[in-house]
């Protein structure tokens, strides 16, 4: 037998009578590698599903029934004016349906297999108080077109029946059975019976937003429309969608027509990108976790040394090369990191198909069934992969220690070295944190701000023991003549290496958690704070041309709001122009449309000033681009069947929100009438703007439909993302907490069995059983409480200094938020957590008999 075979196998009987000598140890340590890896895995896979669930969503809308035999689904859309343009984010436009002729038209044509027609409508759906916009639909005429599913129920037969969503019936808080009123302006307003639950099969436009059927009928009367305002086409086998969507336009041009592929497309782009920042994110908020996991391995490896120095100065005593003393650490390492792997990965792939289900209830996240669910190689080996890779470079350090250890300097006792390597700490940690801080500040790009992360994390890590010391100090200085707390602290200032060791995966768990708090709470902040410095009303209810007028009835029933401050109504003028001479000189007609708002209306409607302070009655002002229709100071008059505004000077603004703007009175000059088509709404400060959005939105929907649109939107979506991202961060680092948490438990237990002699000493010199437990006791408590305060103000500031980063790359104003009571309570529940964790390694302490424990000598 070779030489190396005879040494593995010598390595191997030795690392299992290490894991049977210490079972708890090993045990509690691949725990905490199962659950990082788990986190992990889980985030992966779930990713994962969500991408797969939005790339089978895409296109199932033009794909036909699920469980169609043959040739199914259609290849071109063909949609009138308004749903075309509803598609792109303009709502409330007339609508113009298609006729007899026009149908028939779209069927005859050579290159179509099978034609289904439906109508779409937009209206409101009213429960109690409860207002919410609905897109309505009607089954396609042609079952082979027709994509939709039933979850329960059956579809609506006659017109006082409906089929909604899941999701709708929860946003409206009814069940399938229950009524629900649908109303539209000029149509009128009924009540409809829930008596289906629709299947969408996970499309993301209408699995996202409120949604249902109604018979043919009821849709072309709430659309205002003779005819269905869409055509779904399959094209004939060989046909080119393309080529199909040429014969509409040149033989039967109705509508828009366009190809399935390019709608899937379009609604890919949309979400894809999205999901994968989103997936990004989760992902590296769980390899937190691995990462405070693989922290815990390499400090219980650090603390374990210590007790097994006497082992492996017998081994080197007994034959063993520096080489097999090495191997028998990294191997120990190695071995729980790829167990720890293989089954996290097993227990995260578990977890993720149990949460699919749950990932519906996060506000903006797609629904995930059983087939989306996706288990790809890189969900399988990435986590196994680092979990190796992290739990190489934690047996780094232990193993690099123990190669230089020699058994004369083993068996007389532990080495002088800590001593040495506390004022190294000393000093390069706080040089690493300061090196940080000038990364993240001054260093150009994103390669300097990670370095500067690493720096800070890294120093930090190095101060906590030269920072449990300085604790242990001052808390033998406050003790008083509380024996307890002053031996407590004082075992602190002595020992603050094995203290830190203790406790530095909690710091930085809990700086992790600190951190993803702050930031996130700030980045929403800045961004909000930044749309709210823009010079233009929260909320903009209709358009300049195009849709409905805002009645005053309709200003009254938004003005009422609960958090609206300001409804100011913006007139224009019918039938005027913009008569001057632009650049070339010659004459320049402008159309767009000419608003007029009264002295008070800028102030009332911005809400953080208005991009000009007054209205001068001699001014025409218009919105700056980069093609003026006039010089800027150029003479023009405004036209209109009441008269003539004449020699107004051209003002061009930043941010106008309107085509172009007098004053009331200079407007009443040219026009015979006005039409008030749009309302500025100014939120309240302090108002909950989700809900404000989403009332104003529905009771437009009763006034016209009106469009909605302004900066308050943006704000409400971004509050949702974050709201999402924290959601997701808590989760997953409250899990990396426990990683923590349960290492120090288990570093606490080698601690403890490390100064069995010690213990065995105040049990000699009399300490009660009960006073040795509470001394430990507040010794665990001075060094959790400590290294969570540490924790604290490390992913504090580390939040802060990236925000000012991101806010500066940004050219905005940072505003830092913090959640202090959450970040009190973290620190509270983690206090509290490693008290019950350390309560069996302290009633073992406890337990010591003083003649055994002095007899056994050192551990």
């Amino acid at each position: 037998m070779s030489r190396g075979r005879v040494r593995l196998r010598v390595l191997a009987r030795l690392w299992l009578a290490e894991l049977r000598a210490h079972r708890g140890r090993a045990t509690a340590t691949a725990a905490t590698l199962v659950l990082g890896t788990a986190l992990l895995t889980a985030a992966l896979v779930v990713g994962a599903s969500m991408q797969a669930s939005v790339r089978d969503g895409a296109g199932v809308e033009f794909a036909g029934p699920a469980d169609g035999a043959g040739r199914t689904g259609a290849d071109v859309v063909v949609r009138t004016a308004s749903v075309a343009q509803g598609a792109a984010g303009v709502s409330g436009a007339t609508s113009t349906g298609m006729g007899p002729d026009d149908v028939a038209a779209l069927r005859r044509l050579p290159g179509v297999e099978a034609a289904g027609t439906l109508t779409q409508a937009v209206v409101a759906a009213q429960v109690g108080d409860r207002v919410r916009g609905i897109t309505l639909e009607s089954l396609a005429d042609d079952a082979s077109v027709r994509w939709q599913g039933l979850a329960s129920g059956r579809a609506p037969v006659d017109g006082t029946e409906v089929a909604v969503t899941r999701r709708t019936l929860d946003e409206l808080r009814i069940g399938e059975g229950d009524q629900l009123a649908l109303a539209r302006p000029g149509v009128g307003r009924a009540r409809f019976t829930v008596v289906g639950v629709l299947d969408v099969r996970g499309s993301p436009r209408h699995g996202a937003s409120a949604y249902g059927v109604v018979t043919p009928a009821v849709a072309q009367a709430l659309a205002r429309v003779d005819g269905p305002t869409t055509a779904l086409l399959r094209a004939r086998p060989g046909v080119d969608p393309m080529a199909l969507v040429r014969q509409v336009n040149r033989d039967a041009p109705v509508g828009f027509p366009e190809t399935a592929a390019t709608l899937e497309e379009a609604t890919l782009g949309a979400n894809s990108e999205r999901l994968t920042a989103l997936g990004s994110v989760v992902s590296a908020f769980a390899a937190a976790g691995l990462l405070v996991a693989a922290l815990v391995l390499a400090t219980t490896t650090l603390v374990a040394l210590a007790s097994r120095r006497r082992t492996l100065a017998l081994v080197r005593c007994l034959g063993a090369s520096r080489a097999v003393t090495v191997g028998l650490v990294a191997t120990e390492a190695l071995a729980l990191g790829l167990g720890g792997g293989i089954l996290g990965t097993a227990a995260g792939v578990g977890v993720a198909r149990a949460a699919l289900p749950l990932v519906a209830a996060v506000p903006g996240l797609p629904e995930v069934d059983g087939g989306s669910f996706t288990v790809d190689a890189v969900a399988v080996l990435a986590p196994v992969g680092a979990a190796l890779l992290l739990a190489a470079v934690a047996a780094a350090a232990p193993a690099v220690l123990v190669g230089r250890i020699s058994p004369t300097e083993a068996l007389r006792g532990p080495s002088p070295g800590h001593a040495r390597a506390h004022r190294l700490a000393t000093v390069l940690a706080p040089a690493a944190v300061a090196a940080g801080v000038a990364a993240l500040l001054a260093g150009p790009g994103w390669a300097w701000p990670a370095l500067g992360v690493l720096l800070v994390l890294g120093g930090a890590v190095g101060a906590t023991a030269p920072l449990l010391r300085l604790a242990g100090q001052a808390g033998h200085r406050l003790a008083g003549r509380d024996l307890l707390q002053r031996l407590a602290s004082r075992q602190v200032a002595h020992q603050p290496t094995r203290a830190a060791a203790e406790v530095v995966a909690v710091v930085v768990a809990v700086a992790l958690v600190t951190g993803a708090w702050v930031g996130l709470s700030s980045m929403g902040e800045t961004a909000s704070a930044r749309l709210s410095q823009e010079r233009a009303p929260d909320l903009t209810v209709g358009v300049a041309a195009g849709s409905g007028l805002v009645t005053p009835a309709a200003q009254r029933t938004v003005a009422r709001v609960d958090g609206v401050a300001a409804v100011v109504p913006v007139a224009y003028g019918r039938d005027v122009a913009v008569v001057g001479r632009g650049g070339d000189g010659r004459r320049v007609r402008l159309t767009v449309g000419t608003a007029g708002v009264g002295p008070t209306g800028l102030s009332a409607g911005f809400p953080r000033g208005a991009p000009v302070d007054r209205l001068r009655d001699d001014a025409l002002y218009l919105p700056e681009t980069d093609f003026p229709p006039y010089p800027a100071g150029a003479r023009v008059r405004l036209e209109g069947p009441a008269g003539v505004a004449r020699d107004l000077e051209v003002v061009y603004l930043d941010d106008l929100p309107v085509p172009s703007l007098v004053s009331r009175r200079t407007l009443d000059r040219a026009a015979a009438a006005v039409e008030p088509r749009e309302a500025w709404v100014r939120l309240a400060d302090g108002a909950d703007r989700a809900r404000v959005v989403d009332e104003v939105t529905g009771l437009a929907v009763l006034s016209g439909p009106l469009p909605v649109d302004g900066p308050a939107f943006l704000d409400v979506r971004l509050g949702h993302a974050v709201g999402t991202a924290r959601t997701a961060a808590t989760g997953l680092l409250a899990l990396a907490v426990l990683v923590a948490l349960i290492g120090a438990a288990t570093t606490l237990g080698l601690s403890v069995t490390e100064q069995r002699r010690e213990h065995a000493t105040l049990r000699a010199l009399g300490m009660e059983r009960r006073r040795l437990r509470a001394l430990l006791l507040r010794r665990v408590l001075v060094v959790t409480l400590t290294g969570s305060l540490v924790g604290v103000a490390l992913g504090g500031g580390l939040a802060v200094l990236v925000v000012r980063r991101v806010a500066a790359g940004l050219d905005v104003d940072p505003v830092v938020a913090w959640p202090a009571l959450p970040v009190l309570a973290l620190v509270a529940v983690v206090v509290v957590v490693a008290r019950l964790a350390s309560l069996l390694p302290l009633e073992r302490a406890a337990a010591v008999r003083p003649a055994r424990a002095l007899a056994e000598g050192p551990a």
